[in-house]
């Protein structure tokens, strides 16, 4: 969802500018990987990481108010019209999958002395 817009700092809160539901969406997973960025920036010197992960597509009640239509995966296109994405994480998973790469990037020595990343897959990935 990130790739659907960044954050405007000017109007977080949607005050002088109409509200749209899938701009702020957007805007709360931009927000998510900003914070992981600044977490793992001031927790590395006390050996504290972070990382901000992709869990997935799935089916929970999040969508409960959306139609029948908002609530089905959409094609994210970049801002030529381009579809982007695509991969397996843009694929509807079950509650566990989606669980497993939280736990991944929690219990991975592959991400040993590192932080700041993207993941999704229960692999690094690029943002």
């Amino acid at each position: 969802a990130h790739r659907l817009g960044g954050i405007d700092f000017d109007d977080p809160n949607f005050e002088r500018r109409e509200y749209d539901k899938w701009k702020a969406y957007a805007q709360s997973k931009s927000a998510n990987i900003l914070f992981a960025l600044e977490l793992d920036k001031r927790g590395r010197s006390h050996g504290v990481r972070a990382f901000s992960v992709h869990p997935g597509l799935i089916p929970t009640d999040i969508g409960r108010s959306l139609t029948a239509e908002e609530n089905a995966p959409q094609m994210v296109k970049d801002e030529n019209g381009k579809p982007v994405g695509g991969g397996k994480a843009d694929q509807m998973k079950n509650v566990q999958q989606g669980a497993a790469t939280s736990v991944w990037c929690a219990t991975s020595g592959q991400l040993d002395g590192m932080g700041g990343v993207y993941c999704e897959d229960s692999d690094i990935a690029e943002a």
